[in-house]
This record gives C-alpha cells, sequence and structure tokens, in this order.
C-alpha cells in the first residue's frame, strides 16, 4: 500500500544523487583546467572557472533547499500541526 508522501524520500535522494554528480564534477575541474594551461588554452580555462562559480553557488542553494524541507520539523515551517502520534505510518510502512 502507497502512503502519500512516501514518493517524496525518493525525491530527497535524487536531489542528494545530483549534489554528489556537482561536488564529483568540481574535484575533477583542477584536472581539466591543468590540461587547458598544458595546451595554452586560455578561453578554455575562463569557461572552466565560470563553471566552477556557476557549481559551487548551485551547490550551496541545493543544499540549503535539502536541510530546509527535509527538516524533521517541516510541519512547523508549512504552519501545520504535527500529529503527536505517528504510529499508524510506521505500522504501514
Amino acid at each position: 500500500m502507497q502512503i502519500p508522501g512516501d514518493r517524496l524520500h525518493d525525491r530527497f535522494n535524487r536531489l542528494r544523487k545530483i549534489l554528489h554528480d556537482w561536488e564529483v564534477r568540481m574535484e575533477q575541474l583542477p584536472l581539466f583546467v591543468l590540461d587547458c594551461f598544458e595546451r595554452g588554452d586560455l578561453a578554455g580555462i575562463k569557461a572552466l572557472i565560470e563553471e566552477r562559480r556557476i557549481l559551487q553557488e548551485r551547490i550551496r542553494l541545493l543544499k540549503k533547499f535539502i536541510e530546509k524541507w527535509e527538516n524533521p520539523d517541516f510541519y512547523s515551517v508549512l504552519g501545520v500541526t504535527k500529529p503527536e502520534d505517528d504510529k499508524a505510518r510506521n505500522i504501514l510502512s
């Protein structure tokens, strides 16, 4: 039986996967810059620096989004009263 909201967890997992992929790309950028430097490709270096700046900002914003909306106190963020006893959901899981 599917409980409404169960897929939300999957969505946050996908967001964390995207975040991980961006962080891996950030780790690879210095190698690409070095390669461009060795070839004398200044335009390539400039493009990689811009990509790094964009990735840093996206990573920062996505982390902030995940922290805000995956917060266990999200009920209070939405202005909805959190049920005191959430055992029914655990039983059906």
